[in-house]
């Protein structure tokens, strides 16, 4: 098969301009991967403004480039994976280590309440289903200022259910009473 077929066939195979083609193949350097060229061409690896350009093209050095950075890719996003696991490990280490008190709900056993409390202060508070749920409040080392709002989140417990609201209240030694108050004032201003 001569050159002037084999430009037709390709430039046929995707679809593309005779002219254009036979364009590409005059400026690839290394002519053994001219349909190399054209397939990155159609896959969008080599730009249009390269393949238009007036410099010679040199595929080798385009697809060594790509797979550098291909390389650098997965590495970089390996690093934010493994950063993201270390975090949850922390996070997974610290409520650990934490004195939890929890309630079941009376209509569905499997759904619970959690509050952590480390000396005596509220750290975090938990709702947790058999599929979904976790932290949605908390205030520590591992997780700072997180939907802090621990006055809002008791007063929704305690209207929840008092005596796990009292246990609670009793398990939080070395937490600020502003938290725990509920009389008539701060129950009219929420």
């Amino acid at each position: 098969m001569d050159k002037r077929q084999e430009i037709e066939s390709i430039a046929s195979r995707y679809d593309l301009d005779v002219d254009f083609v036979q364009q590409l193949h005059d400026k690839v350097t290394d002519k053994e991967n001219f349909a190399r060229a054209v397939k990155m061409f159609v896959d969008g690896t080599l730009s249009f403004a390269i393949a238009t350009g007036d410099a010679p093209i040199n595929v080798a050095s385009i697809r060594h480039d790509v797979a550098v950075n291909l390389l650098e890719l997965r590495k970089m996003r390996a690093d934010k994976v493994k950063e993201q696991m270390e975090m949850q490990r922390r996070i997974v280490e610290y409520y650990n280590g934490c004195h939890h008190v929890t309630m079941t709900h009376k209509g569905n056993k499997s759904i619970r309440e959690t509050v952590f409390i480390k000396d005596g202060l509220i750290v975090a508070f938990g709702h947790f289903e058999p599929k979904q749920g976790g932290i949605y409040s908390a205030n520590n080392p591992v997780m700072p200022d997180f939907r802090w709002q621990p006055h809002d989140v008791l007063g929704r417990l305690r209207k929840l259910d008092k005596g796990f609201y009292r246990k609670v209240k009793k398990a939080a030694t070395a937490s600020p009473r502003e938290w725990f108050d509920f009389t008539s004032s701060t129950i009219k201003n929420e």
